[in-house]
């Protein structure tokens, strides 16, 4: 139950009906409380209650005494701190973060289901795309191994050079030769 009078020297009571607690136009309320010459804000929430619950939680740590809460039914500085909820702002970030977690967790298990079906429906595709990764592999190592031999020293590389030959063969897969923008160093 809100205290609506009071002569304390620590806050007096708002329209809310609670100790440092006003109402922001658009339906919401703040929190601050002043220690010193000093206005500490506490943040915006949804109803004046949670709004007199942080208040609380904070003239608990500021050392205030009890008859200058806005409730009285909290014994500790603890009890205090566990009914006070986050601001609304912090709240409302929280919810767009977990909003988007949720949405990205269910595209990437749509895109998981959706690729078991296609593997389980077409396994000759899945071996395809195995062995063309695979050969990508194998052809990158080999263009490795070819310019760590170039960069090694000066050496002579024959036409009969099976890394040459590797190298700079057509593909058997679509019987093209690869040009120099192919290459990857």
């Amino acid at each position: 139950m809100p205290r609506l009078a009071s002569s304390s020297r620590y806050c007096r009571v708002s329209g809310t009906g609670y100790r440092g607690v006003r109402a922001r136009p658009k339906g919401t309320y703040y929190a601050e409380i002043r220690d010193g010459g000093e206005r500490i804000g506490l943040g915006t929430y949804e109803t004046a209650h949670e709004a007199a619950r942080a208040y609380d939680a904070v003239a608990w740590r500021l050392g205030r005494p009890r008859s200058s809460m806005n409730f009285h039914d909290v014994w500790t500085r603890q009890q205090a701190e566990d009914l006070a909820p986050p601001p609304y702002i912090v709240r409302q970030e929280e919810q767009h973060r977990r909003r988007e977690t949720e949405r990205r967790l269910r595209i990437a298990e749509r895109d998981e289901r959706a690729a078991r079906e296609w593997a389980a429906r077409f396994p000759e595709d899945v071996a395809a795309e195995n062995e063309h990764f695979r050969r990508r592999r194998a052809e990158k190592a080999t263009k490795r191994a070819f310019i760590e031999a170039q960069l090694a020293g000066p050496t002579t590389i024959g036409e009969d050079d099976p890394r040459w030959i590797d190298l700079f063969s057509s593909d058997p897969v679509s019987g093209t030769t690869p040009d120099s923008s192919d290459v990857e160093f």
